[in-house]
């Protein structure tokens, strides 16, 4: 008998009703940190404990489960094992009855066990960092929703409750679609199996445009959304970070109308202005510059001193110090000061002007402002 249960691949004790190991396998004395032969006559209590402490009676749970072998919930039953040197290892257990020949004869009890502490740590660190990963997607500032293949809601956030105006137990198990706008109901299903299908892990927000989302209280919020896919035993499931663009979208209306108030403004000064950056080339020029320097002729990207300010009847020596001279004023209010010059200028146009011409820094930016005090 005894060299038969060596050869079964699972750890093996056959254990007496008072609780003494008659019997262990090699691999039982292994996963226990004993030898074969010492662990003959071991009360069992000193080998297997269980968590709830020193009251535990290991020979009447093993009583308990040795009646029902084939009951369902063996599958899941776990205790500790303690080895001589005190060591504690998790262990999986199935517990049968040796039938007795006679009644006279003290029954015994088969348990085959299989050591899991290695499988049990991974399990406990998996369900802290799913405990932890859920804990800050709840509070996550953006909305975050998951669904399943079938797009039915998985998960539901505080941040998603706040904005949609749904609570989570409303939402779990509900289609996706409810809190689609119409218009976008059409098309969804088609998207999420095509992102499927694709061999992209996320889509990023700005990369699918602006979704429309319908709330409880059938408002219209326009949303960005960033969605990744995981396969789990094969299944897809899609996880959705929503925000909400509301304020973005207001905050750009205002700036589209302040840049055109600005743009309106440059454009129709009688004063010539251009913005240069801190190298000194133009980034832009207004209407009224352009037409002291007599060109039509894209400036951009060019540095200010070389543009065309001066006639083409100046000398090549007069020229070159005029250019010396306008980058030297752009230098010095590159370092802080303010640039302020009237002086005589006869623009390719032929035309003589008395040039009242300031710089000003802002910033990133150099203000080059020029107004023409008079014609000679």
């Amino acid at each position: 008998m005894e060299a038969a249960f060596e050869r079964i691949p699972e750890a093996l004790l056959v254990i007496s009703e008072d609780g003494l190991v008659n019997y262990g396998n090699t691999l039982a004395a292994t996963i226990l940190g004993v030898s074969s032969d010492a662990i003959k006559g071991v009360e069992v209590k000193t080998l297997l404990v269980a968590d709830q402490g020193p009251a535990f009676d290991p020979v009447k749970w093993l009583a308990r489960w040795a009646e029902i072998p084939d009951a369902e919930q063996q599958t899941h039953l776990h205790l500790s094992g303690t080895s001589s040197g005190g060591k504690h290892v998790r262990l999986s257990l199935r517990v049968a009855l040796i039938a007795s020949e006679s009644p006279e004869q003290a029954r015994q009890y088969i348990v085959t066990f299989r050591d899991i502490s290695q499988s049990r740590k991974q399990q406990l660190e998996t369900r802290h960092a799913y405990l932890v990963a859920a804990r800050i997607l709840a509070v996550a500032e953006d909305a975050v929703i998951t669904v399943d293949k079938d797009h039915r809601v998985s998960f539901f956030n505080d941040k998603a409750e706040t904005l949609l105006g749904y609570t989570r137990e409303e939402m779990l198990g509900q289609p996706l679609e409810l809190l689609l706008h119409e218009s976008a109901r059409k098309t969804h299903k088609h998207h999420i199996d095509s992102f499927q299908l694709s061999k992209e892990p996320s889509r990023l927000m700005g990369q699918r445009g602006e979704i429309i989302a319908l709330t409880k209280q059938g408002d219209q919020i326009p949303l960005e959304a960033t969605i990744t896919k995981v396969f789990i035993e094969g299944e897809p499931t899609f996880c959705a970070h929503l925000r909400d663009i509301r304020q973005r979208k207001k905050q750009e209306v205002k700036l589209a109308a302040s840049e055109q108030r600005f743009r309106t403004i440059f454009e129709n000064t009688v004063e010539a202005v251009a913005l240069l950056n801190l190298e000194g080339k133009v980034l832009e020029i207004n209407s009224a510059a352009r037409s002291m320097l007599g060109s039509t002729q894209d400036v951009n990207n060019q540095y200010f001193w070389e543009l065309p300010w001066w006639s083409t009847k100046v000398t090549a020596s007069e020229l070159t110090e005029n250019r010396v001279n306008m980058k030297a004023q752009v230098e010095a209010c590159v370092r802080g000061e303010v640039v302020r010059v009237q002086d005589h200028l006869v623009g390719v146009d032929q035309v003589s002007r008395y040039i009242d011409f300031s710089l000003i820094r802002a910033g990133d930016v150099i203000i080059a402002e020029g107004r023409s005090l008079e014609k000679w």
